[in-house]
């Protein structure tokens, strides 16, 4: 199977296994490295996943039945931040599956996209206004001190931010029009952690979604139709290249970086099932992860 571009293609399937639970139930230690995150329908309902990209299994995570939404891994690998159908901002303790709800906002107010600082001691998310329609913007919790503050008001939807390997800065999108344009416009900002400070990054007229950081702090990887239908693009901040990364006519999109910074996993529907992705960026060699028996299951929502 050969993509657009050139790449080779090959599939991977993975099954369950129960080698990686501990006897009270938990997660086995030497399992619980950073792995893939991602949300599947495997049981009629959006729940996370953790998946080894060693072909050694694929794991259900919560126990409730709500819908899960953007997980994000903790950077020492332990927890893992996601939104719950209900709008709030949830924490699970990946070995013993403890889950802590975050109180962030009021009544009506709904929270999602959570990132951690590199330190692990606060997260970045979008807070939704409940009085304003297709309004947000971003704050910051700090998980210490359970207080949230808002980090950045910009006028209309600030979304998908991420937090940069140094801790220093903020990637995330900004919708600059709406459909009274005929089509989304949104771009990507870069803000500095104080809120004072931000700039746009790229002026694509495109519809951009899901930034996030190379581990080295050097790339930017995320989704643009901006050639028509959405692809996975990278662009590399000094000298502000930019390359596209998947030329497919289906949907590519919620790109995330391995640990090393040489592969990348991202979602993308060119099966006809919205599936796990990844790319080798030394050889452009694209592997799909089957990661379920049940053909009818599908993943979103991918982070590494």
């Amino acid at each position: 199977m050969r993509g657009r571009l050139g790449s080779t293609c090959k599939v991977v399937g993975l099954g369950i296994v129960a080698a990686v639970y501990r006897g009270d139930g938990g997660l086995a230690a030497d399992w619980c490295a950073r792995r893939l995150v991602f949300v599947g329908n495997a049981d009629g309902y959006w729940d996370l996943f953790i998946a080894s990209d060693s072909h050694e299994g694929v794991v259900g995570m919560s126990r409730t039945t709500d819908d899960k939404n953007g997980p994000s891994w903790s950077n020492s690998g332990g927890r893992i931040a996601y939104s719950s159908g209900d709008g709030a901002l949830r924490i699970i303790e990946v070995q013993t599956k403890k889950e802590q709800k975050l109180c962030v906002g009021g009544k009506g107010v709904r929270n999602s996209s959570a990132s951690f600082s590199p330190d692990d001691r606060k997260i970045v998310y979008v807070r939704f206004r409940p009085e304003a329609r297709d309004d947000s913007e971003l704050a910051i919790f700090d998980l210490e001190k359970s207080t949230h503050t808002p980090f950045l008001d910009q006028y209309g939807s600030q979304l998908f931010p991420d937090w940069s390997p140094d801790g220093k800065q903020i990637v995330y999108t900004s919708a600059h029009c709406g459909m009274e344009c005929g089509r989304i416009i949104q771009e990507l900002w870069v803000a500095d952690v104080n809120g004072k400070s931000a700039r746009q990054l790229l002026m694509t007229n495109s519809h951009c979604t899901h930034p996030v950081w190379s581990p080295d702090g050097k790339k930017i990887a995320f989704s643009s139709d901006k050639t028509g239908g959405f692809d996975i693009w990278i662009l590399t901040l000094e000298g502000g290249r930019l390359e596209q990364l998947t030329n497919d006519a289906a949907l590519d999109t919620s790109p995330a970086w391995s640990p090393n910074g040489q592969r990348l996993a991202f979602i993308s529907d060119r099966t006809g099932k919205l599936r796990i992705w990844i790319r080798d960026l030394r050889t452009g060699e694209e592997t799909m992860f089957f990661l379920f028996h049940d053909e009818a299951v599908e993943c979103r929502d991918v982070t590494w």
